[in-house]
C-alpha cells in the first residue's frame, strides 16, 4: 500500500506555480522571460494585401501595429503571411535570399542557417507570423505557435524590408500594407 506524501503534494504545487510564472508575467504583450503568447498580441490592422505571381495567389499578408499605423521601423509590429500554396522550407529561404540580393541588403549567411532551423514546410492555409518586439527582435509563429526567434534588429529590419521598403519587388502591395493606397 502506498502512503500519501504531503511534501510531494506541496512540491507539485510549487512546481506548478513556478512553471506558470512566465505566463503570469505578461504585460501588454511582452514578458521579462520571452515573447508574448500569440493571443496577447492585440495589434490593430494597418493594411493587408494578396501577393500573386502572375495570376496565381501565393499568400495574403497583413501588417499590424499597436497604433494601427506604420512608422517605417521594424519595431512593435507583426507581419502575418497566410499561404494559399505549399512551399518547402528551402523554397522560402531561397526566395528570402533572392529578395535580399535584389534589394542589395547587407545580410548575414548565418540568418539563413537559423531560418533553416526555425521555419517548417508550408501547406495551404498555414500561416507564418513575425512579431517584432520593442527592441526589434523577431519572433516567428507558425499557425499561432512560437517556433523560434532571431534577436537581431538588423535581421528583423532586413526581413520586414522585403515587403515594406521602398525598394520592394511589389510596390503596390507595400502601399496596401502600410495603409496608403496612393
Amino acid at each position: 500500500m502506498r502512503k500519501h506524501n504531503k511534501s510531494g503534494g506541496l512540491t507539485g504545487l510549487v512546481l506548478m506555480l513556478l512553471l506558470s510564472l512566465p505566463v503570469m508575467a505578461y504585460r501588454n504583450g511582452v514578458t521579462e522571460s520571452g515573447p508574448p503568447l500569440i493571443a496577447d498580441i492585440q495589434y490593430e490592422l494597418v493594411g493587408q494585401t494578396d501577393i500573386h505571381w502572375l495570376w496565381v495567389k501565393l499568400y495574403k499578408a497583413e501588417l499590424r501595429t499597436a497604433s494601427g499605423q506604420y512608422h517605417g521601423q521594424a519595431r512593435s509590429l507583426s507581419l502575418e503571411l497566410t499561404y494559399e500554396r505549399a512551399f518547402s522550407r528551402e523554397q522560402l529561404i531561397t526566395a528570402t535570399l533572392k529578395e535580399w540580393q535584389r534589394q542589395n541588403t547587407d545580410y548575414n549567411l548565418r540568418w539563413l542557417d537559423e531560418l533553416q532551423h526555425i521555419w517548417p514546410d508550408i501547406k495551404p492555409k498555414d500561416s507564418l507570423l513575425l512579431f517584432v518586439d520593442d527592441q526589434g527582435h523577431g519572433h516567428f509563429y507558425y499557425n499561432k505557435t512560437l517556433i523560434g526567434a532571431l534577436k537581431e534588429a538588423v535581421f528583423t529590419q532586413a526581413f520586414i524590408d522585403i515587403w515594406l521598403s521602398e525598394n520592394t519587388h511589389q510596390p503596390a502591395s507595400r502601399q496596401q500594407l502600410i495603409g496608403s493606397e496612393s
